[in-house]
């Protein structure tokens, strides 16, 4: 066991054997450039005043090693070169967790421990996952904030397990899957950088504070079903009973437009959303949720749905200053889930506007209550839908008569 401050000047190469533990207190480890660091033990980086634990601009081989940051004030990475590293524990919950500024990256071999206090990556410093890395256990307490990349690894047709909070069913073969997540609302912090953030713009509205980049190498024939989810500290003040989910319109992007996949409101209380059935060319984009904070990408007015007549439903909305609309289209649902568009209109793009469309005969559908939606279309493709109206209609009253025709006895049905 040795306690020091540790320095590995160029042109050396060092090794730190297994059952070796090494304890840098009050001050770093830095290995500087042009020199080699070979761990397979434990370091211990308890921390100092200055908060700069380990510099690595030289080799850092410690795929077999294990590097714990148990400080209790602010602990950070620095350096240009890639930290490897087996096993690395964060257990700086006083502290407020531990930073990794270095542009080369923190690479896991192994494990990354959450133990006690959250993890902070910028863009340019993500925290990788090598092939044979495990999932992180991540609560809100304890959790990555910024850019984690999991390498690109082979699934084929099988299912992948959770990993970042994305999982995906068996399917179609999909070859090699390589999975970015970006998390957290990227608030500045005392650690002198911005974390990368979770949340994007979609329109004029903003998803909540994560999503999701994912690249596969085969995006042939078939189709996947892909499951994401989040933690309540990433919920970025949405309402959760009326979530849309979204993708790019292609891949390695996360700007404008986002697509609408799932054309209903959702229900994500449990902060969790399946999509089924995604073709493998879709599945190649980058993924998210947000709620319905801006409808349409119009001033709509109003938007209702009345009786007429007992039996037709009749539409009307209103509507100013549209931009960049191409048309509505008016959405009808059994149980305000799935919808189907039962008329299109296109939009006049005028200051004032005033549509209207009547559901003829919508009582003879035979259902005690029907649902209706409104659903914008603009000319990058991205669709936004209000939320939904309903209309009740009186009970039926059915009368059957049997059998007919009938000898000594006659029933009726109401």
């Amino acid at each position: 066991m040795l306690f020091a401050q540790v320095v590995f000047t160029s042109g050396t190469t060092t090794q730190i054997s297994t059952g070796t533990n090494l304890i840098v207190n009050g001050l770093h480890l830095q290995n500087n450039a042009g020199s080699t660091l070979n761990h397979n033990g434990t370091i211990n980086l308890v921390g100092n005043a200055v908060g700069r634990d380990l510099v690595n601009n030289g080799v850092f081989n410690g795929n077999s090693g294990t590097l714990r940051m148990i400080g209790s004030t602010e602990q950070q990475i620095q350096g240009i070169q890639v930290v490897n590293v087996g096993t690395f524990e964060v257990n700086n919950g006083a502290g407020n967790g531990v930073s990794v500024l270095n542009t080369g990256s923190l690479r896991i071999h192994s494990e990354l421990l959450l133990t006690n206090g959250r993890l902070f990556t910028a863009e340019a410093s993500p925290i990788r996952f090598a092939t044979t890395a495990l999932n992180p256990t991540e609560t809100n307490a304890n959790h990555i904030r910024g850019t984690a990349i999991m390498e690109g690894r082979a699934v084929n047709a099988t299912a992948f397990a959770t990993f970042l909070h994305f999982t995906m069913a068996s399917g179609g073969d999909v070859g090699t899957l390589e999975l970015t997540r970006r998390s957290g609302d990227g608030s500045a912090s005392s650690r002198g950088f911005v974390p990368s953030q979770g949340f994007v713009n979609i329109g004029t509205s903003e998803s909540i504070d994560a999503h999701w980049q994912v690249d596969i190498s085969n995006t042939g024939a078939g189709s996947r079903d892909i499951s994401i989810s989040w933690l309540s500290d990433w919920d970025n003040g949405k309402n959760l009973m009326q979530m849309q989910f979204w993708r790019t319109e292609s891949p390695f992007t996360i700007a404008n437009p986002w697509i609408l996949v799932n054309g209903g409101l959702l229900d994500l209380s449990a902060r969790s959303h399946t999509e089924s059935n995604l073709t493998l060319s879709t599945l190649r984009n980058a993924f998210t949720v947000s709620d319905l904070a801006n409808p349409l990408p119009v001033s709509l007015l109003s938007f209702e749905v009345k009786l007429r007549e007992g039996k037709d439903v009749e539409a009307t909305w209103r509507s100013q200053n549209e931009q960049n609309l191409v048309y509505y289209e008016l959405q009808r649902s059994f149980d305000n889930q799935n919808f189907e568009t039962i008329h299109t209109e296109k939009a006049k793009n005028l200051a004032n506007n005033v549509y209207q469309y009547s559901d003829m005969n919508a009582k003879g559908l035979g259902r005690n209550i029907l649902y209706y939606r409104l659903v914008g279309v603009e000319a990058g493709g991205v669709r936004r839908a209000t939320p939904a109206q309903s209309v009740q209609f009186d009970k039926a009253f059915y009368v059957g008569v049997y059998p007919n025709p009938f000898r000594e006895e006659l029933w009726v049905k109401l």
